[in-house]
């Protein structure tokens, strides 16, 4: 073969390497699914969330996942808006965020057909923490000898309101009744509440969270505290009318606490629209899954989470992006 021709070949095989290359799709930072099904790019995404009242558990919570993208998704944006259990459902129909934390039974009661499950978080827990020198250990003492209480019910439209408005109506009562036989009936914030038990500006503050709730934590280092019980068959109203859970307290969940409580329950999690992009809810449901550890160091009550879980509990159906993923895990067939 002359010289000349062998520089022609050589030529035309780094031609064709060239444009081979060009044509071949590129793949730059693509995640590889356990499943070997389809993935994501690594990018980093923009969102916006609505967690719960400044200082509270939600706040704890968006906190923590907003920690969790960022670790999987370098440079990610995450907005974190105050919001509450009831409203948060409205303004995800109105596109206010794309995300927000709910409860379950706020979400039976909307019966919204726009909204979709990403991942159930934890179960929160209906508590009325009294001072010890209030001398009452039941609700049923304060309802039946209508004893005159400084209570703090949560901020307006909150789930610690909605539940004790419900716990009222279930004796046949409402807030106004308990306010004209003498009660002072404040709607203030866990951070607030707090503050005015530790320093006796009121007597109880109502409560809807994770147990242990940091707030009582920190007043009980200063304040006796008593966790008032409750009457069972006004328990069984909640459970069979809105939807709750019946739920037990055991003994030691508070340092101040050496009995059970019998309460009730509902679940938290994290809800999205029904349009938000299918990628952008994969990523955010995967950075949740792969960081439970970090978020079981946010509060010991996110401890329990697995991915077997995550999908479980909603009345909404699960989104798309977070059904995509529970598939490739292995945890939903």
């Amino acid at each position: 073969m002359k010289r000349s021709d062998v520089y022609f070949v050589a030529i035309l095989i780094v031609v064709i390497i060239f444009a081979s290359s060009c044509n071949a799709p590129s793949s730059p930072g693509t995640t590889v699914s356990t499943s070997g099904g389809t993935s994501f790019d690594t990018s980093p995404i923009d969102i916006s969330m609505l967690s719960g009242s400044p200082g509270g558990v939600w706040d704890m919570i968006t906190s923590g996942i907003s920690a969790c993208v960022s670790i999987s998704y370098p440079g990610s944006v995450v907005q974190i808006t105050p919001g509450n259990s009831s409203s948060n459902i409205s303004r995800l129909v109105s596109k206010e965020a794309e995300f927000a934390l709910i409860h379950n039974t706020v979400a039976h009661a909307s019966k919204s057909e726009d909204l979709r499950a990403v991942a159930a978080l934890y179960p929160s827990v209906f508590q009325i923490v009294v001072s010890e020198s209030l001398g009452v250990t039941t609700f049923e003492e304060i309802i039946t000898d209508k004893i005159k209480i400084r209570l703090s019910v949560g901020t307006p439209g909150s789930s610690a309101e909605g539940t004790f408005i419900k716990l009222l109506e279930a004796y046949g009562l409402t807030v106004d009744d308990m306010s004209a036989w003498g009660c002072a009936m404040l709607t203030k914030s866990q951070t607030d509440s707090s503050a005015m038990l530790s320093d006796g500006a009121i007597d109880a503050m109502v409560l809807f969270t994770i147990s242990p709730a940091p707030p009582v934590v920190e007043t009980a280092v200063s304040t006796p505290l008593l966790l008032l019980e409750f009457d069972t068959e006004k328990l069984n109203v909640l459970v069979d009318q809105h939807g709750y859970g019946l739920y037990t307290m055991l003994a030691g969940t508070y340092s101040f606490q050496d009995y059970d409580i019998h309460t009730v329950s509902d679940s938290s999690y994290l809800a999205t629209s029904a349009d938000t992009d299918m990628e952008t809810v994969y990523k955010v449901t995967k950075s949740i899954h792969e960081n439970l550890n970090y978020l079981a160091n946010v509060h010991a009550s996110l401890k329990d989470i697995t991915g077997g879980s995550m999908p479980l509990g909603s009345v909404y159906p699960l989104h798309p992006g977070a059904e995509m993923y529970y598939r490739e895990i292995g945890v939903l067939d």
